[in-house]
C-alpha cells in the first residue's frame, strides 16, 4: 500500500500541474541536479566527462541546502541528484533529508560503488537508481573500474534487503550486444 505521504505528494504534484497548465504559473516541478563532477569511474557516455572532471569544486554544503530550500519555496516537488557520482558527496544524506523536509520526492543515480555503511544513510530516498551497463566484464571495462559490476550488484542486494525497490539503469551503446540486455533482465529479476 502507498504511504499517505506518497498520496499527498501525488495530490500536490497534480495541483502544481493544474496551476502550470490552467493558471499559467511557472513552477519548477522537477529538478535534475548534477551535484558533483567528481567520480571514481570513467564512463565514455558521461555528461560530466570534461577536462575539469575531478577538479571542479562542488557547491558548498550550506549553499546546497539553501538551494534546496529555494526550490521548495518555488514549488519543486521532485528532485533527482546525479553527478559524477553523488555518493562521493559526504553531505548527500543531509541534502536528501532537506529535500524531504521540503516535501519533495527524492531520487538519485549511483554507480553503486559507495560503501554499504554510506548507503544505509540514504534509505529515506524515494527512488535509487543503480547503473549497470552489461555483464561483468563489459561493465567493468567500459567504466575502467575493476569490480564495479560486483559492487553494484552488492548495492542492489543490500537495497532490496532493506525493502527498497532499486531501479537498474542501463546505457545501451553501439557496442552493446543485444543479448546482454537479456542477461540484465535476468539479473533484475
Amino acid at each position: 500500500l502507498p504511504k499517505s505521504s506518497d498520496f499527498l505528494n501525488g495530490l500536490e504534484i497534480f495541483k502544481s500541474i493544474y496551476e502550470i497548465k490552467f493558471l499559467n504559473k511557472r513552477i519548477p516541478l522537477f529538478c535534475e541536479w548534477e551535484l558533483t563532477y567528481f567520480c571514481n569511474m570513467f564512463c565514455p557516455f558521461c555528461s560530466t566527462m570534461s577536462p575539469d572532471r575531478n577538479s571542479t569544486p562542488d557547491v558548498s554544503p550550506q549553499k546546497a541546502l539553501n538551494m534546496i530550500d529555494q526550490l521548495g519555496e518555488m514549488g519543486t516537488k521532485m528532485i533527482h541528484f546525479s553527478g559524477g557520482e553523488p555518493t562521493l558527496r559526504k553531505d548527500l544524506p543531509d541534502l536528501v533529508a532537506r529535500a524531504k523536509q521540503n516535501n519533495m520526492m527524492v531520487s538519485f543515480t549511483t554507480n553503486g560503488s559507495a560503501p554499504i555503511k554510506n548507503m544505509e544513510k540514504l534509505l529515506d530516498t524515494d527512488i535509487i537508481r543503480v547503473s549497470i551497463d552489461g555483464t561483468e566484464h563489459f561493465h567493468d571495462s567500459g567504466r575502467m573500474f575493476a569490480g564495479a559490476f560486483q559492487k553494484a550488484v552488492e548495492t542492489l542486494r543490500f537495497l532490496v534487503s532493506k525493502g527498497k525497490k532499486p531501479i537498474i539503469t542501463t546505457v545501451f551503446m553501439d557496442g552493446t550486444p543485444y543479448e546482454m540486455l537479456e542477461d540484465l533482465a535476468l539479473l533484475a529479476q
